[in-house]
Order: structure tokens, then C-alpha cells, then sequence
């Protein structure tokens, strides 16, 4: 029979606000939220090599500028996008489909029906499309000094085509190091190297976009 206390032990610590599992390194705040998660004490006498080049990346002058960037959103927020603008267009026709019956003084047995089911359908998609958008930016935005330690990949095949999510691992101010995903933008996009320098805006695990800073 296991020990309890070894289980509870072994088992992934992970951030009281927003559930995200930490580092394994001890960290005094989680890196996706910013949740204090220790008392201070975990990142005590820690040094690292890149502490100056965050400290350079913060006093930038497009640091200064970060706030007021708005980076592209993640693939689920574009979903919803998509099926938002999907849902007017449904609503527009459906909306026109019925008055165009009224105006006709038509009582066509399946032409109202199908306007109606238009409009209801454009609804329905709506409402899903908004719950993808709001899911997708329920947590803040965030935007750091950061430098890539590290990359790597995962393909995922879907018929004739295929999406890659890279995953980076982050090395933040404090010497909080953490992965965060990104998906991938076509096969004519640039990909972040490693010992990049910049400005990472993140929405909890999520990689937004990491601008370069020369430090």
C-alpha cells in the first residue's frame, strides 16, 4: 500500500488561481498568471547569466512601448472569430430569406421555414463563437522580459494537411524558467531561435508573440 505522504509528495504542484501545472524549479510566483505561489524565499541567491540581458530588455525603449501592443490572439480565439462572422452572415441572409416571404405575401411551406432555420443556426453559432473568444482570453495578458532557452515541435496530421505547435522554454525575470506553446504560422513564417531576447506577451501557457530585443 502507498504512503499518502509520499503520493501528496509526487504529485504536480500546480497554481491555485489558474490550475496551470509549476516548474519544477521552485518558483515564488506562477509564470502564467503571476499568482504569488511561495513566500519569496524560492528564488533566493539564485543567479543566472541572463539577468542582465532581462534587465536590459525592461529599461528598452520598446518595452516602454509593450502595453500598447496588441498581438495576434491564439487559434482558438480566431475559431471564435470565424464563427461569429459566420453567424451574422447566416442571421443577414435568414433576416433577408423571411422579409423577402413577408414582402411576397408568400406562405411558401418550406421557404419560411428555412429562413427561420437560418436565422436560429447564425444564433447558435454566435453563441459558440463568442465561449471560444471568451475562453481564449479569460486569463491576462501578459507582457515580459524574456529570453528562449529552448524549442521544440509537435505535428499534428489532419488529412492532406498539418499544424505544428512549438514550445519554448522561457527563461523570465527572477530566474523563473517555463514552456509555453505556440502555434505555428505556416511553413513561410519565421520561428523564434534559441537565446532570443525580447518581449514575450503570453496568455497564461500561451505564447502570443515574442518580439526581439539586441541586448
Amino acid at each position: 500500500m502507498a504512503d499518502s505522504s509520499t503520493a501528496t509528495s509526487s504529485a504536480p504542484k500546480r497554481c491555485s488561481n489558474c490550475q496551470a501545472q509549476l516548474p519544477d524549479t521552485p518558483v515564488s510566483i506562477c509564470p502564467y498568471c503571476v499568482m504569488p505561489v511561495g513566500d519569496g524565499s524560492e528564488t533566493e541567491g539564485r543567479e543566472s547569466k541572463n539577468t542582465p540581458r532581462l534587465a536590459k530588455v525592461r529599461e528598452s525603449e520598446a518595452f516602454a512601448k509593450a502595453p500598447g501592443v496588441a498581438p495576434p490572439e491564439s487559434p482558438a480565439f480566431q475559431r471564435g472569430a470565424r464563427l461569429t462572422g459566420l453567424a451574422w452572415t447566416l442571421m443577414a441572409w435568414g433576416t433577408a430569406w423571411l422579409s423577402l416571404d413577408w414582402l411576397m405575401k408568400s406562405m411558401d411551406l418550406w421557404s419560411t421555414p428555412l429562413g427561420g432555420f437560418m436565422v436560429l443556426l447564425g444564433i447558435i453559432q454566435y453563441v459558440r463563437g463568442v465561449r471560444l473568444q471568451k475562453q481564449a482570453t479569460s486569463q491576462e495578458l501578459l507582457c515580459r522580459p524574456a529570453v528562449i532557452l529552448s524549442r521544440r515541435s509537435e505535428v499534428e496530421l489532419s488529412g492532406f494537411s498539418g499544424s505544428t505547435t512549438y514550445f519554448f522554454e522561457l527563461e523570465l525575470e527572477d530566474g523563473v524558467i517555463a514552456e509555453f506553446s505556440y502555434a505555428g504560422r505556416g511553413p513561410n513564417a519565421d520561428v523564434y531561435t534559441n537565446n532570443l531576447s525580447g518581449i514575450a506577451y503570453t496568455r497564461g501557457s500561451t505564447l502570443l508573440e515574442f518580439k526581439q530585443v539586441r541586448t
